[in-house]
């Protein structure tokens, strides 16, 4: 069974990145392709200034760069690969449902598979991002950690050794893995001082843990200098910034409520109860097992440390997803959808109902202050619709984010998930699954036709990747104007037959050695060149020229227009 549902989530990721030809959110997509090409022995490029793409994720589509050297090939196969590995999520979630959340197994296979379907997780599959593997490893790891914690459990050693290793990948994979791994060692601490496990065992894994962690800091390092030879930006700055300062800790304190409250949204509030369910009065009489209030505990702190640093070390973009924003901390959306449905199963009904009152208590108060605090950067600030794929299936709006409706919407389907789980009908669990599995279904489909696709059809109206739409066969020498260094790596990802020359630009003579020559387009470089022609011009970034004699593929279009950025590392 887990088989075939495996089967059936791949090819769901599958159909849902049909007629994909390049990357569309940029730079980050070009940002990991560009890291996957030097692991694969690959060109070296120069993104200085961007933020590190760490190369985790990298490395696991590396073996695509063996098979072709075609871009729109590659990036079709870095996106199969994301649908298997993203489709992890499901025999995972199974297993964490039933070693960790000790659900039945007729409970826990269909909410598994409906869980998997949530928007949180599937949506970036269908980028080359490191969204698209960060919920297998936070799962993989926070099940080892419930393995390793169970007084009874066979093979601990192990799963505490893996546990170890995941959390130190994380951040190799994002920047908000070192969250990971400084909650991790948060719990070695109390593990040890607690008496958790054997004195030795932990410390065994606190020596793993350590050379993992020593080992992901040489290859981010290694990394860096390949792709940022002039040094990458810094995020830490911002978040140092913001914390040393009331109104930068107000900024902060906001932003959080509000990524955390997106995450209710994105979990349809039972991440809000495996929140709370631990720091009940009774928590540990009712789970009855360690692992069942330690877990969600430290999934609890993993989600808050890393919509803390988040909000901390972000850059004013003045974009409403920088005010209540899912993406970085839904990858632990999974873990707490389990833990949640579990908590309130294991509950009586009078304490389940406590429990899924307070719940939405929290979550309708998190909505009011984040709706009335940041009122004006919610409906003054430009909306991303990659920001909010979650949100805007549930109130059928792409081009806003309306708060209070996607509040009411998900405390309605809280609302009869609750008391389906708390009536003692035979049925109860398939109205809780068919919820998520609704809304997964819906805004896989919603969201293809809303955000990817007509994202293809403006970034690629030629069905080619940019180069290709501009005409410019491999082995043509590319320049870049100087002032664009690092803000073109979707040309240097594509030009994989020779690294992109940077160049100064004069208007009146064009660079020697060159018939193909990428300008900036904002402000624009206006130029001069006889026998020159503008063969592909992007409203926000850039303009690529193209000499009379350049050889041609067939016939492009005139100049076509690229879509926004939809970056944010």
């Amino acid at each position: 069974m887990l088989a075939a549902g495996l089967v059936l989530q791949v090819g769901w990721r599958l159909a849902l990145v049909d007629g994909r030809v390049g990357p569309l959110a940029l730079p980050d997509e070009a940002g990991y392709l560009l890291d996957a090409r030097v692991l694969s022995h690959g060109l070296p490029a120069d993104m200085s200034g961007w933020p590190l793409y760490r190369g985790g994720y990298p490395l696991l589509v590396t073996p695509v760069y063996w098979l072709t050297r075609d871009p729109r090939s590659i990036y079709r196969g870095v996106l199969v690969v994301n649908a298997v590995l993203n489709a992890g999520v499901f025999p995972l979630t199974y297993l964490f449902a039933r070693r960790v959340s000790r659900v039945s197994r007729s409970v826990a296979f269909p909410l598994a598979f409906a869980v998997a379907l949530l928007p949180g997780v599937v949506f970036y599959s269908e980028w080359a991002l490191s969204d698209a593997v960060l919920p297998v490893v936070v799962m993989g790891w926070l099940l080892c950690v419930g393995l390793w914690l169970q007084e009874d459990g066979r093979s601990r050693s192990r799963s505490g050794f893996a546990a170890a290793v995941l959390a130190a990948y994380s951040d190799a994979v994002h920047a908000r893995g070192a969250v990971f791994v400084a909650v991790f060692a948060a719990l070695l601490l109390v593990a040890y001082w607690r008496r958790w496990d054997e004195r030795r065992r932990i410390a065994q894994i606190a020596g793993i843990f350590v050379v993992a962690v020593v080992a992901v800091m040489w290859f981010n390092s290694w990394t860096a200098s390949q792709n940022w030879p002039r040094g990458a930006f810094d995020l830490s700055n911002g978040l140092v910034v913001h914390l040393a300062s009331w109104h930068g800790l107000g900024r902060t304190a906001l932003v959080s409520l509000g990524e955390l409250w997106a995450l209710s949204v994105s979990t349809l509030g039972f991440g809000i109860v495996a929140v709370v369910a631990p720091w009940r009065r009774r928590a540990w009489r009712d789970a009855g097992s360690r692992p069942l209030v330690v877990v969600p505990t430290v999934a609890a702190l993993a989600a808050i440390g890393v919509a803390v640093a988040a909000a901390g070390a972000g850059v004013e973009e003045h974009r409403v997803g920088n005010w209540a924003e899912p993406r970085f901390v839904g990858c632990l959306a999974p873990v707490l959808i389990v833990c949640g449905v579990a908590a309130l199963a294991r509950c009586d009904r009078r304490s389940a109902a406590r429990l899924a009152t307070t719940s939405a208590a929290v979550f309708v108060a998190a909505a009011g202050i984040v709706g009335t605090a940041a009122h004006h950067q919610l409906h003054s600030y430009y909306f991303v619709q990659f920001d909010f794929p979650e949100t805007s299936p549930l109130t059928r709006s792409w081009s806003s984010l309306h708060l209070g409706q996607a509040t009411l919407v998900v405390f309605a389907l809280f609302a009869l998930c609750v008391v389906a789980i708390l009536s003692a009908a035979r049925w109860r669990w398939v109205v809780v699954t068919l919820v998520f599995a609704a809304v997964g279904s819906y805004s896989g489909v919603a969201n293809k036709h809303h955000i990817t696709d007509p994202w293809q059809r403006q970034v690629y109206p030629h069905d080619g990747t940019f180069l290709d739409a501009a005409g410019v066969r491999p082995g043509t020498p590319v320049a870049v104007q100087e002032c664009c260094w690092g803000t073109a790596p979707e040309v240097q990802w594509e030009s994989w037959w020779g690294a992109v020359s940077f160049v100064r630009v004069d208007r009146a003579h064009p660079p020697a050695g060159f018939d193909v020559v990428v300008v900036a387009s904002k402000p624009p470089t206006r130029v001069t060149w006889p026998g020159w022609r503008r063969a592909v011009t992007t409203g926000e970034w850039w303009t690529v020229w193209t000499h009379g004699t350049t050889p041609l593929t067939p016939a492009p279009r005139p100049a076509g227009h690229y879509g926004p950025r939809a970056g944010g590392h």
